[in-house]
């Protein structure tokens, strides 16, 4: 469970042209391996509450799909309904989103030196309320 997300990692990290530094590329590896070891508890976790494929599924592509919505990838995570609000501290994509983000923009000063980095994207990170406090706070 930790080969292949790194291999994974490896591989698109260096194609995608992802920030350079060991910093940004260890962050992102830790964050793919342990999002991909708590999906896999989750699927092991629904095939052993639920008798039947089919009614698993029923009831773990809801919540998936909540956990991928409150993650902050799709929409600004303060304008959700007060009803599906506290769902985003559930969500692990949330948190490995927030990483990833932290670590490629953290010390980015002249967005011209970067030659992926698009003017949309730093609009990105200013509705997205990612802060470096909380990389630190979570990873030192």
């Amino acid at each position: 469970m930790i080969i292949e997300p790194l291999l994974f990692v490896i591989i698109c990290y260096w194609i995608t042209g992802l920030r350079p530094t060991f910093f940004a590329f260890s962050i992102t590896a830790i964050s793919i391996v342990l999002v991909m070891n708590v999906a896999t508890a989750c699927g092991c976790f629904f095939s052993t509450a639920f008798n039947s494929v089919p009614l698993a599924m029923a009831y773990l592509v809801p919540v998936d799909y909540i956990f991928m919505i409150t993650s902050g990838i799709f929409i600004k995570i303060s304008t959700l309904p007060m009803a599906f609000y506290w769902t985003q501290f559930l969500s692990w994509m949330l948190y490995a989103n927030e990483a990833m983000t932290i670590a490629q923009w953290s010390g980015v000063q002249n967005i011209s030196e970067y030659f992926f980095l698009l003017s949309a994207q730093i609009e990105y990170l200013r509705n997205y309320i990612f802060s470096n406090f909380k990389l630190y706070l979570r990873y030192d």
